[in-house]
């Protein structure tokens, strides 16, 4: 009797053991590795209702990204004063609607590209080109993508860029960053007379967001050997300039080096960038540089 109470206590004991080695807090370590999205970009063809009877309207020009995926959707946009309304496949496509507004007049607005950044979002580019000859300040664009879900985020990235404004100097700080950045030819040097009027032959100048490069004959205003390369970087500061004879608040350019003056620029007109130096002897001073 005694050797049989000895077994069955050894027989609890073990059973104890086996149930308590089978909590299910000790689950086996797994690592899960999150693979990151590689973003890839999505065909479209732009979306016009030339040939229809119908017109935009209720357009929120609020710079945000619309998803339509149904014809009752498309009709809250929709005038349409005949029988001829558009034709669209929402049962593969969906139409992306997109609107907005500046305080200046628009020669262009273009669509570059949309890419899809993870599962379910999507980055659509458009740039607009400022114009202060025209009229319109208001812009929109439509697109076809193959069929996304309702509840997809498609994001916008917008860049505004000048090619003519007689006051980009006015201009808020990513309008004037914008219309600077790329390639361009040195024109000539101007003071409004005080000592005369320079040009150039072979001088270049290229601008990033972060730095400047200069090549050619205009280094001779950086005491520098034409036949160099002249690299340097840069900071934003806001300040007041004089330019003929009338102060204004903006953006000026500061070499780092303070080897050069800083530069702040004035006008934009036919992609030909009017360059003042600051601070400067004379009351107006500045450089003309044409896009490449």
């Amino acid at each position: 009797m005694k050797t049989t109470l000895l077994k069955f206590t050894a027989l609890l004991i073990i059973l104890a053991g086996v149930f308590a080695s089978c909590k299910p807090d000790d689950e086996p370590n797994v690592n899960v590795v999150m693979q990151r999205f590689k973003p890839i970009d999505i065909p479209f063809k732009e979306y016009s209702l030339e040939g229809t009877s119908c017109q935009w309207t209720n357009l929120p020009y609020d710079e945000k990204v619309i998803i339509i995926n149904s014809m009752e959707e498309l009709e809250n946009y929709l005038t349409c004063t005949g029988g001829n309304f558009p034709e669209i496949d929402f049962s593969k496509n969906t139409l992306l609607l997109v609107s907005g507004e500046k305080h200046v007049g628009i020669s262009m607005n273009t669509l570059k590209r949309i890419e899809q950044i993870k599962i379910n979002g999507y980055k659509l580019y458009v740039e607009v080109s400022l114009d202060d000859k025209k009229p319109n300040q208001k812009w929109s664009n439509a697109l076809l993508i193959k069929r996304i879900n309702s509840d997809s985020k498609v994001e916008l990235n917008l860049t505004t860029v000048a090619y003519n404004l007689g006051w980009l100097i006015l201009q808020p700080f990513d309008i004037i960053q914008a219309t600077i950045l790329g390639k361009w030819r040195v024109k000539y040097y101007t003071n409004n007379g005080h000592v005369g009027f320079h040009s150039f032959e072979n001088s270049f100048v290229e601008i990033t967001k972060d730095s400047v490069v200069c090549s050619g004959d205009f280094l001779m205003f950086l005491d520098e050997p034409s036949d160099m390369i002249y690299p340097f970087s840069y900071r934003w500061e806001r300040k007041e300039v004089i330019t003929n004879s009338k102060p204004f608040i903006t953006y000026v350019m500061q070499n780092d080096d303070k080897i050069i003056n800083g530069w702040y620029f004035l006008t934009i007109r036919n992609d030909e960038l009017s360059v003042g130096l600051f601070p400067s002897y004379y009351d107006y001073e500045y450089f003309v540089f044409v896009r490449i």
